[in-house]
């Protein structure tokens, strides 16, 4: 597992174990669904990435995705449901 794997990995369990144990959050950006390939749903789309490594637009892909989130909670949208799919680069 690479370095970024290991750390998105991380990111995900540690933000979902603080979401179900704390009684919520703020706000809930699906970041993996942001950037999975919709024709391969087990892998990140290849447009944010560059020889395997995620790129600037796959970050960017992300920050849009939080800052949509935080948008959205402000304004008092619902979120999207969540997608259940184990995400890799």
């Amino acid at each position: 597992m690479s370095l970024s794997q290991g750390l998105n990995q991380w990111i995900y369990q540690n933000t979902d174990n603080q979401i179900t144990t704390n009684g919520g959050a703020y706000f809930w950006a699906d970041t993996a669904t942001a950037v999975t390939d919709p024709n391969n749903p087990q892998n990140t789309n290849p447009t944010y990435l560059t020889n395997g490594t995620p790129n600037a637009t796959y970050y960017t892909k992300i920050a849009k995705t939080i800052a949509d989130a935080i948008y959205a909670s402000e304004n008092n949208i619902p979120p999207t449901p969540l997608s259940a799919v184990s995400h890799h680069l």
